[in-house]
């Protein structure tokens, strides 16, 4: 359970991470947006704001904090190989699988208690190892393509949002 007090420290933060992400934007614009120095970093950021605010906002601020650090940062490591077309390899996905788990088992260790958490770590590393290996991994991803949705994608997209 959450206190009151939690909530609206977790609705300020969201907002302070909110505007210091259109100032990057902004920033970004200005150094050569593409091409720019900011372009990695931006993306980064991107990503840890979506899965921080994210998961802090629908399960707690320990997961909240888990997505920023460890799943924002690894999906966009996973999206730019992608981006340069470096085909996923199996030691990626374990490798990233693993640490996503362990970011998740202990945020669960914090939020409930230990058992809970180190159950929760191994089922999700292992959910995300068979979900790479049926084939609805970032390799579905599509750079610099015209955006296009295909049965194929919304079934990954699906996948792996559960």
């Amino acid at each position: 359970m959450s206190r009151p007090g939690e909530n609206i420290a977790l609705i300020s933060l969201s907002g302070v991470v909110l505007d210091g992400l259109g100032g990057l934007y902004l920033a970004y614009n200005l150094l050569g947006a593409k091409h720019g120095p900011l372009r990695r970093l931006s993306r980064l950021l991107t990503y840890s704001a979506i899965s921080g605010l994210g998961y802090g906002i629908t399960l707690s601020l320990a997961y909240g904090v888990a997505g920023a650090l460890v799943s924002g940062p690894s999906a966009d490591y996973e999206l730019q190989r992608r981006a340069r077309q470096i085909e996923p390899t199996r030691t990626e996905w374990i490798w990233t699988s693993l640490v996503r788990g362990l970011s998740f088992g202990i945020a669960g260790w914090i939020t409930v208690d230990p058992r809970f958490g180190f159950a929760f770590g191994i089922l999700t590393a292992l959910a995300m190892i068979v979900t790479y290996e049926l084939g609805f991994g970032t390799s579905t991803y599509r750079a610099y393509r015209k955006p296009q949705l295909d049965r194929r994608l919304a079934v990954a997209g699906i996948i792996r949002g559960t």
